[in-house]
């Protein structure tokens, strides 16, 4: 991810974006995380997410469960 100011690009850490997947019962969350190389895995804070959100405009997508066998969905193709 590039920041949008060029003095940001030479004095801001490079930002990577991560993009989660998660299945469960309740169906999949799509997550998504900015963090410099390395922090990837850390927990923010609810302060900091919302400044994630405000910054890059990301928001993590919940949808609910929606069942098709895979017959289905490989028979319309």
């Amino acid at each position: 991810m590039r920041e949008n100011n060029a003095l940001d690009a030479y004095t801001r850490d490079a930002r990577f974006v991560t993009v989660y997947w998660k299945f469960g019962p309740q169906g999949v969350n799509v997550l998504a995380d900015v963090a410099r190389k390395g922090e990837e895995g850390r927990v923010l804070t609810s302060a900091e997410q919302r400044e994630m959100v405000s910054r890059y405009g990301l928001v993590d997508l919940f949808a609910g469960p929606h069942v098709r066998t895979l017959w289905d969905i490989k028979s319309k193709r």
